[in-house]
């Protein structure tokens, strides 16, 4: 045996080292046939105390090819029913395990530089090779081995059929921005095959709720242990349904301190204050013109059950008519008009929203009310 292990490092298909004793020589026989000099990798020891009769060593691809040649040459049914269970697996499985070539390289599509913003996730257009996108079988993209700028990391993406461009997402984890220029090898294409041994039933029923109606999914799998289902899906997190729904929506972490500062400078200037009501609408965050930070509330399910209130704007001939002997204008702008609006004391729990930070609720008319409008006109 020649000990190798030392300086020749092997690794195996999905990129992890593959740990080995040495590598020998030997000839194998097959359907009569003497194949000499085949390398095989020893993977432990013969005395390691093991009853298992099996060889104790890997043969390559290389090897198993060489064997397929061969037989084919000398017997041309060999697949078609000569060769035994096992050749006849192994020799099918070289035939789907095809070398990864320069065409299956996979390489960032366009001419323009791709930004992936800090601690997030893109989506970028990947260009595989012409001849691939000829191909009409799903495939499969994996990332390569070499790093990307920044530490990028990439999500393996199934690749419909036909298809030269596709989208990836890129992984961004470190705390700056990344930019990925054109053209730079991502990874590779693979074929891809769909395993269709399992059905899925999905069942959907109605749960009453004190305020709200949620929409509750009952998944019926077959065929599926339950130990492959989403280990999501056994954690008690207690309460009702509905109260189970009421969760934050997610804020990148790179905006979390300046959340943070907003609803500290709302709290300071007494325009929310903490609430423990059974309501809880998700937040929205939108940015101004001038770069700064809106905190916008979701309040559609509130507002699906809020009595629609109307008031009409003033025409623009009236407003311009009433100006015909003025000499003197005047501007007056309200400083977050919205925010100059007090809500009634008992109203003020159906305004809770939820953030990762604590449950609030509005003391000043927010935005996102489907009656705010009209009343600050009439306020006007």
């Amino acid at each position: 045996m020649h000990c190798t292990s030392k300086w020749l490092k092997i690794t195996a298909a999905n990129g992890l080292p593959l740990p080995y004793l040495g590598y020998v020589e030997l000839d194998i026989q097959v359907m009569g046939l003497t194949i000499p000099g085949c390398g095989f990798l020893v993977i432990r020891d013969q005395n390691d105390g093991e009853t298992d009769s099996a060889p104790p060593g890997i043969l390559g691809m290389n090897i198993a090819q060489w064997c397929k040649q061969l037989i084919l040459a000398e017997f041309d049914n060999a697949l078609e029913g000569t060769l035994d269970a096992d050749w006849r697996a192994a020799l099918n499985r070289v035939q789907e395990a095809a070398p990864v070539g320069a065409n299956s390289v996979v390489r960032v599509a366009g001419t323009r530089k791709s930004y992936v913003p800090a601690a997030s996730v893109a989506t970028i257009k990947a260009r595989a090779h012409k001849e691939l996108a000829e191909n009409r079988n799903l495939r499969l993209f994996e990332p390569g081995k070499a790093s990307l700028p920044g530490g990028l990391v990439l999500i393996p993406t199934l690749v419909s059929p036909g298809r030269r461009v596709f989208p990836v997402q890129v992984v961004n984890l470190s705390p700056e921005g990344v930019w990925l220029p054109p053209k730079v090898k991502l990874g590779v294409l693979g074929q891809g095959r769909r395993v269709e041994n399992s059905s899925c039933e999905v069942r959907f029923h109605r749960i009453s709720a004190d305020h709200e109606e949620v929409m509750v999914n009952q998944r019926s799998m077959t065929g599926v242990s339950s130990d492959l289902q989403c280990p999501l899906e056994k954690v008690q997190i207690g309460g009702t349904p509905a109260q189970q729904a009421q969760s934050y929506r997610l804020i990148p972490p790179n905006q979390f301190q300046e959340v943070k500062d907003h609803i500290s400078g709302l709290f300071k200037k007494r325009v929310i204050q903490d609430s423990s009501s059974l309501y809880a609408s998700p937040v929205v965050l939108v940015r101004k013109t001038d770069g700064s930070l809106r905190l916008c509330v979701d309040y559609r399910k509130l507002n699906c059950k809020t009595r629609r209130d109307t008031f009409p704007l003033p025409r623009i001939d009236e407003s311009l008519d009433a100006l015909s002997k003025a000499k003197m204008f005047s501007s007056i702008d309200l400083a977050s008009g919205y925010h100059q609006v007090a809500v009634h004391e008992k109203d003020r729990h159906k305004t809770a929203f939820i953030t990762p930070f604590g449950l609030y609720e509005y003391q000043r008319m927010p935005f996102g009310l489907c009656n705010a409008p009209a009343t600050f006109q009439r306020l006007m």
